[in-house]
């Protein structure tokens, strides 16, 4: 299992936590956060960004 198979299992996890409300938001945003600089993850660039280019181009 590579380290962002792992990592996805992860978040799928946390996720599915705070789905259930056995965690909060807050909870799940800093576990996340802490998974995502001990494993050296980038974090994904929110699809936002790719929406903003696009009305650049128009």
């Amino acid at each position: 299992m590579t380290n962002e198979e792992l990592f996805e299992n992860q978040k799928t996890l946390l996720d599915t936590l705070l789905g259930t409300g056995a965690i909060t938001q807050a909870q799940h945003d800093y576990s996340l956060s802490c998974l995502e600089k001990k494993m050296k993850i980038k974090k994904e660039e929110p699809e936002k960004k790719e929406s903003d280019n696009q009305k650049k181009d128009k």
